[in-house]
């Protein structure tokens, strides 16, 4: 649940204080809604497909993350955030993730 705590207040803290987008109710909810998609396939299904190489697999989980987060905040808020804003705020949030998520950082030993 690190990640989903992370990558939420990341997202608040984007949308409002960044932004200024103070009815972003529905981009929050988005935000919650992809990271429970996104966080099983990065745990379990990279893990399976490249179980030799944990940098490939992290760097291709994290990709696919960043495109697939992104491109589902902006499908689901076309008229409250631009699609630059949703990858740049997918971007900013797995980063966060990356580093403050730790979990990641065992998988790379």
């Amino acid at each position: 649940f690190g990640t989903l705590f992370i990558e939420f207040v990341i997202a608040l803290l984007f949308l409002v204080f960044a932004w200024k987008i103070l009815m972003g109710q529905k981009i929050m909810a988005t935000v919650l809604l992809v990271n429970l998609l996104t966080l099983p396939i990065v745990w379990f299904i990279f893990p399976l497909i490249m179980p030799s190489n944990n940098f490939l697999m992290i760097f291709l989980a994290e990709f696919f993350v960043v495109l697939f987060e992104g491109g589902f905040i902006y499908l689901f808020n076309k008229k409250i955030i631009t699609l630059k804003r949703a990858f740049i705020l997918s971007i900013m949030m797995n980063i966060m993730s990356f580093i403050f998520g730790g979990p990641w950082l065992a998988m790379l030993k």
